[in-house]
């Protein structure tokens, strides 16, 4: 485990968590897709215990899944950054996703699965060839 700091993009929010750095994967499930504004989401598992927030206001709603388990929702509330879920309360699993873009510690976070393929876009397969810019002009 190593232990992570994490901040939205207003800055508000701001935590640490313990995080299992072989417990890394990238989902392309629907609601991955939809609550990422993206492709995939990418996430780590850590220890639910181990999540603290310092600072900012986090909003929170259960969600059903497309695998049929129930996870609460973590968002900034000022900026709506997701944070990651946890188990809605009652529920005795003891870990946390975490979504890695927002880690200090995200350049030690690579992939380890890749999971919910049966949604992959098919676009990401031709990333590699795509023009590469350093920086947007």
């Amino acid at each position: 485990m190593i232990e992570a700091k994490g901040t939205c993009f207003c800055g508000d929010v701001c935590f640490t968590v313990e995080v299992d750095p072989l417990k890394v994967a990238i989902c392309h499930c629907l609601d991955c897709q939809r609550v990422s504004g993206s492709a995939f989401r990418h996430t780590v598992f850590g220890d639910k215990t181990t999540l603290k927030f310092q600072s900012g206001n986090v909003t929170a709603f259960d969600k059903v899944g497309d695998s049929g388990n129930t996870r609460r929702q973590l968002f900034c509330a000022t900026c709506g950054t997701n944070i990651g879920s946890v188990p809605p309360e009652g529920d005795p699993t003891l870990f946390a996703s975490i979504r890695v873009p927002i880690l200090d510690v995200k350049d030690q976070l690579p992939p380890r699965v890749s999971v919910w393929n049966t949604s992959h876009v098919d676009w990401l397969d031709g990333l590699n060839d795509l023009p590469s810019l350093e920086q947007q002009s």
